[in-house]
């Protein structure tokens, strides 16, 4: 979330932002929204699409769409081929976390199988299925929780990240989108919004060595949120760069609030100060630098 903010570190709309991703115990009120220029929370407004993203040798185009004709609950839904052959003799296992876990193993393809604890049914027409076929059902938009509707989206399936319906990694925190580090991300152009600007975000980090970005405001002139190769977390606008010690395969709650030589970057609740630089926002982009590289791995539950 981001706020437009008159007293940038203390700010109400960062202190409710504060609270509710410590505690992530109370119920949805608008009333929380109030100050915030845009919210994105995994656990609602993901749009998952009726075609998953399909891998390997040459996959049959396999469709999905919800069993009481809405929209799909099993976000995370991944699908493996696991032994190949013709529609009726191939097997399949399934997940609802993207491969973290597994429901059920060695389902037969048929024309149509119903998924009955994700209220899914998968089509899977006539064809060959090799056992490298994977399906992921990744999500194409993000909806800002706010009045302002500023939605984020991915129309190209592959880059789209994936909505996990729960996180086996930590079973205390609610559903994350997860990005794959190579070529996910969700953005939205034209959201301008000048200093200070204030924000948090709920992730974690996974393994890869290298800079990150997983949240980026700007274009060319920038304002980057990074985890670095160090182990950082970095908040640069243009000028230099404000950094906090992070942890990697942990959630942590990231803040940061933008303003100029009085910039603050905080790791659950250790703050940095300095100089962030100048630059305004522009625009919203989650899971990558600006451009599309320095792709964020990991999870980001809101």
């Amino acid at each position: 979330g981001t706020a437009d903010a008159e007293n940038p570190r203390m700010s109400r709309a960062r202190e409710r932002a504060r609270g509710r991703a410590y505690t992530r115990r109370e119920a949805f009120n608008p009333a929380h929204i109030a100050g915030l220029y845009a919210w994105y929370r995994a656990n609602t407004g993901a749009t998952l699409g009726g075609t998953p993203l399909a891998t390997g040798t040459a996959p049959p185009v396999v469709t999905i769409a919800a069993t009481d004709g809405a929209q799909p609950t099993a976000s995370g839904l991944r699908i493996e081929i696991t032994t190949t052959g013709a529609r009726g003799t191939a097997d399949f296992r399934w997940s609802v976390n993207d491969g973290n876990t597994f429901e059920a193993s060695a389902v037969l393809t048929a024309a149509t199988v119903t998924l009955t604890s994700a209220n899914i049914t998968v089509t899977f027409p006539v064809g060959t299925y090799t056992n490298d076929n994977v399906y992921r059902a990744t999500s194409s938009q993000w909806d800002d929780r706010t009045p302002n509707a500023y939605n984020i989206s991915q129309a190209t399936a592959a880059n789209q990240p994936v909505r996990l319906a729960r996180d086996a990694n930590v079973t205390t925190v609610r559903p994350s989108m997860s990005f794959d580090g190579s070529n996910d991300f969700i953005n939205r152009a034209g959201v301008a919004l000048a200093q200070p600007i204030t924000g948090f975000s709920v992730l974690r980090p996974t393994t890869p060595a290298g800079t990150h970005v997983y949240l980026s405001l700007g274009n060319a002139t920038r304002i980057d949120l990074q985890v670095s190769g160090s182990n950082t977390h970095i908040l640069y606008a243009g000028t230099a760069s404000v950094a906090t010690a992070i942890a990697r395969d942990v959630y942590s709650v990231c803040e940061f609030v933008l303003n100029g030589a009085s910039s603050i970057s905080a790791v659950n609740g250790t703050e940095a100060t300095g100089d962030a630089g100048a630059n305004t926002q522009t625009a919203i982009m989650v899971g990558a630098f600006h451009d599309g590289t320095l792709n964020f791995q990991g999870q980001i539950a809101e």
